[in-house]
């Protein structure tokens, strides 16, 4: 699945969340994949991004919306 992704990619990822860490509220990923976690966790210690894990995506839209109604 990541046979496509490398290190060029990882770092404008990189920029990109640090560049606009203040344009997103909260972050879901819905994914099942372990490799995918362990990508978006390791990404997470280098950004002020910290997303919520989720294997079904009506919890995390339930989530997501749930920030809305926090303000």
């Amino acid at each position: 699945m990541l046979k496509d992704f490398t290190i060029d990619m990882a770092m404008e990822q990189i920029k990109f969340l640090n560049q606009h860490e203040n344009d997103f509220g909260r972050v879901a990923v819905i994914t099942d994949d372990v490799w995918i976690k362990l990508g978006a966790r390791l990404s997470s210690l280098l950004t002020n991004q910290h997303p919520k894990y989720f294997d079904d995506a009506t919890k995390a839209q339930e989530w997501l919306l749930a920030s809305n109604f926090k303000q």
